[in-house]
């Protein structure tokens, strides 16, 4: 338990209605209207098409996600079906002794615990080791890239499981329109209030997004599964992950009692549904991304003109010449003393190896850069009301060149247009 491993995996997974949400449905019986036709036959072709479907748009998925991931740099890889087997039976057996089968049944998930679970109030029992939920009762208030690494940082033995599903569009749209029609008719009623004028204005910036925008809104579920060796040690440990929630803008974690065995068995390693589906979030696609345990840091983009170095210690490039900036400005700001000359040094002794052919032009009050400037063969022009050089004319003492010029600065100042 004192070496941490950091694995991820993905699935997707297409659920598919099946015979008993059929029953659900109808009461109890098959109806025509349902499953088409009673003849078996033909209902074991239907549902072989679904399958199919369902198989063909994960692997879409799938390969969609894979392609993504290696752009990143990283390098996905698919599990066969022994590696998922063992992941499953690796998280139903916490306990570090679970004893190791000779034969396990890849399609029978009974065969895969290896021990018995006790179900208490605040935890489950599996083993020696106890077992709880601790799940996002309040989303975060905002959300940035990479937030969510105050989790993934954390040295616990745990299970992050994150499941989301995306809400159509449509769907989506006309709840959306719903709520704003009770805001503005609330609003009515009670003569402008405050509340109802906020809800309004959310709903109007949300909908707007939805018509206009790529976004889109997902149901999001983000559930740890927490294990030690003793009641006391989780108990520390859960307020720990509590407290880690709580750093995420606002965020609040909730630590399960008697949902932890719906919890635990929702969690599990490529499940769709569960008995724990009421922990979902509604949020649009920028939130998630930022919320989900797949990230990298940011490596900059464009060639490795200048070099930094990231929070996370690893190489960011940047290029303040890349084709695709819409311009080529740049805003440095920061306190008196903060390096904001060192930095601007850095990145320009960095774009000279690059480029050697550049010039370089410094307006510069202080003169911070007339060092930096000597030491590249420049040359540092001193600017001021006393010398012959100045940037505002009227300081500088008259002569005739001085006063054609200024006629000529006047007249076009107030020359009228076309004339």
């Amino acid at each position: 338990r004192s070496v941490f491993e950091i694995r991820a995996y993905l699935f997707a997974v297409c659920v598919i209605p099946d015979e008993q949400s059929a029953k659900a449905r109808a009461g109890g019986f098959l109806r025509r209207s349902l499953l088409g036709v009673f003849n078996p036959e033909a209902i074991t072709d239907r549902y072989s098409q679904r399958h199919q479907a369902g198989r063909a748009l994960a692997a879409g998925i799938e390969e969609t996600v894979r392609v993504a991931l290696k752009k990143t740099g990283l390098d996905p890889r698919r599990l066969h079906h022994g590696q998922i087997t063992a992941l499953l039976r690796y998280y139903l057996n916490p306990d570090d002794h679970a004893p190791v089968l000779s034969s396990i049944n890849a399609h029978a998930i009974e065969d895969l615990p290896a021990f018995d679970i006790s179900k208490e109030w605040r935890y489950l029992k599996i083993g020696g080791t106890y077992v709880r939920a601790v799940t996002m009762r309040r989303i975060p208030d905002e959300t940035f890239p990479a937030m969510i690494q105050a989790l993934t940082a954390l040295r616990h033995p745990l299970w992050m499981s994150v499941r989301f599903s995306k809400i159509p569009k449509g769907k989506e749209l006309s709840r959306v329109k719903i709520r704003r029609n009770l805001a503005e008719a609330l609003n009515l009623e009670k003569n402008h209030n405050l509340k109802a004028d906020v809800a309004v204005q959310e709903a109007l910036e949300l909908e707007r997004e939805l018509i206009v925008g790529d976004e889109q809104i997902f149901l999001g579920e983000w559930v740890l599964i927490l294990g030690e060796l003793s009641p006391a040690q989780l108990e520390l440990t859960t307020r720990e992950v509590k407290m880690a929630f709580s750093a995420l803008s606002g965020a609040e974690g909730l630590s399960e009692t008697a949902a932890n065995l719906q919890l635990w068995l929702s969690a599990l390693p490529g499940s769709g549904t569960g008995a724990g589906d009421y922990r979902f979030h509604r949020m649009l696609t920028r939130n998630l991304a930022d919320l989900l345990p797949v990230f990298l840091p940011y490596r900059g983009r464009g060639n490795p003109a200048v070099l930094f170095e990231t929070r996370e210690q690893t190489v960011c490039r940047y290029d303040p010449f890349r084709a695709d900036l819409p311009n080529y400005n740049a805003l440095v700001f920061g306190a008196s003393g903060g390096g904001k000359s060192f930095l601007v040094q850095n990145l320009c002794m960095q774009l000279l190896s690059t480029y050697p052919d550049a010039k370089l032009i410094f307006i510069d009050k202080g003169g911070s850069y007339s060092r930096f400037a000597q030491i590249f063969g420049g040359s540092a022009i001193q600017v001021s009301g006393k010398r012959d050089c100045a940037i505002n004319p009227l300081d500088v003492e008259p002569f005739e060149e001085k006063k054609a010029y200024l006629q000529a600065v006047i007249g076009e100042m107030v020359r009228e247009e076309g004339r």
